[in-house]
């Protein structure tokens, strides 16, 4: 009762060798079988996840009875009165959305418009940053790409600073100030400059990740990398970098892909992005309508 799809919600999980309460998204139902499908978020105060704090599960099925609607902390009786810190918090999306692109909204305020479309809330889709490729790392996910899509200027108090909503690579999204973008972005460079570094992968290798990842290469005789899914870079793209790229280089045809100096690492990339597509639609969530 009072949980929508989309929503928070209370659920419980295993932790630690016992089921806990935990701040979750209800993401969809089913009609038979366990019913509610969640994706755990935060701590039941609704605080990020830590090693130590966060469920043996991201996600799971729950009954009816294991799932209740979420009051933030500052909301329930007995709160004391929201500080300016938490007000500036509340500013934050701060969450992790389910992969079926559900956009939900603020803590504390009311479902209205999608608030990652551009114009609502005052997001613009131009701005300092937007479509700026970062590298997120994230406590208990690792480094996950992302690229900033919204900007939302700075509002009038001194705790409302300016926002970018990034959207991950596997399609969550999150609301970050400009000190955490920068961070994101020198995470990228320094990774990239590392890869750069780093040899070529060799046939043997890259024949010997393909059979222990199940993956399969697409390879093509119309293109002239030689696979379906590569590109071939033009020849003075990269004459100002390091020696070994000033040859032809090759990209993977998706979002975010890492340039490589072989077509055979592209199409490594390439199987491994269609590899992770078909994962991420199999897990996605039915609704019930």
């Amino acid at each position: 009762e009072g949980v929508e799809v989309g929503g928070f919600c209370v659920a419980t999980a295993p932790h630690a060798g016992e089921r806990r309460r935990f701040k979750a998204v209800l993401l969809g139902v089913r009609s038979s079988g366990v019913p509610l499908h969640v994706k755990f978020v935060g701590t039941e105060a609704g605080e990020p996840f830590t090693q130590l704090s966060a469920p043996s599960t991201a996600t799971t099925f729950l009954f009816a009875s294991q799932v209740s609607a979420w009051t933030p902390p500052e909301q329930r009786p007995g709160a004391a009165a929201a500080s300016p810190s938490s007000a500036a918090e509340n500013r934050k999306l701060r969450v992790r959305s389910s992969a079926s692109g559900l956009v939900l909204p603020r803590t504390g305020v009311p479902a209205g418009p999608a608030a990652g479309a551009a114009g609502a809330e005052g997001w613009l889709s131009g701005g300092p940053h937007v479509g700026q490729r970062l590298l997120r790392r994230l406590e208990g996910h690792g480094d996950i790409g992302a690229v900033v899509r919204l900007y939302l200027p700075p509002g009038e108090a001194e705790d409302e600073p300016a926002l970018w909503r990034i959207e991950h690579d596997d399609g969550d999204e999150e609301d970050l100030e400009e000190h955490e973008v920068r961070a994101a972005m020198r995470r990228l460079a320094a990774a990239r400059k590392e890869e750069e570094a780093a040899p070529p992968m060799s046939e043997e290798e890259v024949t010997a990740a393909v059979e222990a990842e199940g993956l399969t290469l697409l390879r093509s005789e119309r293109g002239s990398s030689g696979f379906t899914g590569v590109r071939v870079n033009k020849p003075g793209k990269w004459a100002k970098g390091p020696a070994k790229l000033r040859g032809p280089t090759f990209t993977a045809a998706f979002s975010g892909a890492h340039t490589r100096t072989t077509a055979l690492e592209a199409a490594l990339d390439y199987a491994r992005h269609l590899q992770q597509q078909e994962q991420e639609q199999q897990q996605a969530p039915v609704e019930v309508v």
